[in-house]
Parts: structure tokens; sequence; C-alpha cells
């Protein structure tokens, strides 16, 4: 039951971004090709996920049943507590890759991120305008008195062509300020559920209760050892 628990689980999270995606393009394209194109990003948002997954599943399978000639230190805030050969990490990265909980519990918190950095947005941009607007009130005050009888004049028309110009210059706007504040560092309550389930099994494995930063260093070795008997599930 809980290899049918991860599989549901991780074909739900494969699912949701692609409707989203669908949807959105849907939207964008005229109303003759809106079914079509939705069906077909659902279909092609599906089936690119599933084949990220496998690939990256083959990929550990395969090092988890390699004799590597190389193991990892693992460290602790550190301290070093022990080395596990590469297909003993391999194992226990392909754990966590098949931990539905897990792909969850990411999909969830890129949720969150996004709730976040339009919330950040929003406010920038309000901010900025309100700003702006101060600005141009102090600076040349009949200027902004022009602006606004302008638009309180204009048709229909000319106010949707200046309403669109300002959008897609404030989603420009967004887009450099999400970019700078990534290279600053700032990220958005970005989780690595992922990581931190590898984390917990290595933990596990030293039986160690010690929490905190956990790094791993390449250590090459003069001869192979013997492959890993951890276990993992297939689809």
């Amino acid at each position: 039951m809980t290899w049918m628990h991860n599989v549901l689980k991780r074909w739900a999270v494969l699912m949701l971004p692609a409707v989203i995606a669908s949807l959105g393009l849907g939207y964008v394209f005229g109303a003759s090709l809106r079914l079509a194109v939705s069906v077909a990003a659902l279909l092609v948002g599906v089936l690119l996920g599933h084949l990220l997954f496998k690939l990256v599943d083959t990929s550990l399978s395969r090092r988890a049943r390699a004799n590597a000639p190389f193991a990892w230190e693992v460290w602790i805030n550190d301290v070093k507590v022990g080395t596990v050969t590469d297909a003993e990490y391999a194992a226990i990265q392909c754990l966590a890759l098949h931990d539905g909980s897990s792909a969850v519990a990411q999909l969830l918190n890129l949720g969150k991120v996004a709730m976040v950095i339009v919330s950040r947005l929003l406010v920038g941009l309000t901010l900025g305008i309100a700003w702006s607007a101060f600005a141009l009130a102090l600076l040349e005050p009949g200027a902004l008195t022009a602006v606004i009888r302008n638009l309180l004049n204009a048709d229909p028309a000319t106010v949707t062509h200046t309403m669109r110009t300002l959008l897609q210059y404030g989603v420009l706007f967004m887009v450099v300020q999400v970019v700078a504040m990534a290279v600053m560092g700032f990220r958005f309550g970005f989780r690595n559920h992922y990581r931190a389930a590898i984390a917990t099994m290595l933990r596990q494995h030293f039986n160690t209760p010690a929490d905190g930063d956990i790094r791993l260093v390449r250590m090459s070795l003069g001869h192979g050892l013997p492959t890993s008997r951890f276990g993992y599930a297939h689809d």
C-alpha cells in the first residue's frame, strides 16, 4: 500500500502543474484552439515530468548497483560522522525520490514560494507606483494633473492601450525585482524537501540525532567496495 500511495502522490504532483500550465496556455489562445492547446499542454507536461523522473531514477538505480571506486565522507555541523559508498548514497537518493510525501511537500512549498513572490511583487509594484506618482507631483505638478485629465477624457481604446503598456512595464519591473532578490540570496521561503529527506536518512544510517548542516565530501578509494544492500522501490 505504501508503494501505491507513493505512486498516486507522484502522479498527483505531476498532474497539478500540468493542469495549471494547460489552463494558462488555453487562456492565451483563441476559443477555437483553446481545448486542443489545453489538452496538448496537459499531456506534454505530464509526459515530460514522468520521463524526467524515470531518467533520474534509472541513473540512481545504476549507481546503486555499481561498484564505484569512491565513497563519501559525511559531515554534520563540521563533525565527521562516517562514510558511505556511492552505491549507498545513490540508494538513499533513490528512496527519497520515490517518497511521494516528499513530492507533495515540495509541490506545496513551491506553491508557497509562488504566493510569497506574488505578494512581494504586488507590494513592491504598489510602492513603486505610489512613490513615482509622489515624485512626479513634487517635481512636475502640472504633468501629473495632465496625465490624469488625459486618462479621464480618453476613449476606451486609448485607455486599454495605455493600461496594457503599463502592465508590460510592470511585469518587466517585477521580473527584474525577483531576479535581483534571488541574486542577493532571498529564498522566498523555498525549502528542498528531497534534500531534507536524504539528510534524515543519513542521520538514521549513522544513528545520530544531531540536526544541522550536512556536507558530503567525495573520497577516492584504492579499490571498489561491495554493492550496498540498501533497498529501494521500483514502479
